[in-house]
């Protein structure tokens, strides 16, 4: 009898132990994710790197979006009178995609997704051009009307070009980031800092 009792406490006790190790590795993960633009602001990383689009561009299901509707897809979306943002989260068939619109003809006016070139790449089809960033989110190529241009750290307009496209894909998102109640930066940092510098 007292042998049975033994077994059944070491059981109760093995199986609250992994409930409460799985739930704690769950909610961590959760936290990372749904706040990883906040935590990615604040990563110390080396001048050139961009460790927000890279949170954004790999944590678009968890982040706040803040958005007017769904599309067709179901995915979401932020209307504006002269565009329309496309939030396509990755999953295990559909690649994560960023796209602009224009919401008076529907064409394509900006796309960031990832190609077999580029983790990273940014489609300007306005001016016919797209810039390549490695896993860092580092600038690294720019392609004009297919002539490809190896970006120096002295092209300021290329530069200055990205940044605005940046801000008007994802700058929604980053203006209307969550803080976390309960900051997990360190272990952000811990995870994420080598690959940034």
């Amino acid at each position: 009898m007292m042998k049975r009792k033994k077994v059944i406490l070491i059981l109760t006790v093995s199986f609250s132990c992994l409930a409460l190790f799985i739930g704690t590795l769950s909610f961590v993960g959760g936290n990372l994710g749904k706040y990883s633009i906040y935590y990615a602001q604040n990563l110390p990383h080396e001048t050139g790197t961009n460790s927000v689009m890279t949170a954004v561009f790999k944590h678009l299901g968890d982040v706040y979006i803040p958005y007017n509707s769904l599309d067709n897809d179901g995915n979401k979306m932020l209307e504006t009178e002269d565009k329309t943002i496309h939030y396509q989260a990755g999953g295990m068939f559909s690649p994560t995609m960023i796209t602009v619109k224009s919401t008076k003809d529907g064409d394509v006016l900006l796309s960031l997704q990832s190609d077999s070139q580029f983790p990273y790449c940014i489609y300007d089809f306005t001016e016919n051009t797209y810039y390549g960033f490695n896993r860092a989110g580092t600038l690294v190529a720019e392609f004009i009307d297919s002539n490809t241009n190896v970006l120096s750290s002295h092209r300021v307009s290329a530069l200055n070009t990205v940044n605005k496209l940046q801000n008007e894909m994802y700058g929604p998102i980053i203006s209307h980031r969550k803080v976390p109640k309960i900051n997990l930066q360190f272990i952000y940092n811990f995870v994420n800092e080598g690959k940034f510098k």
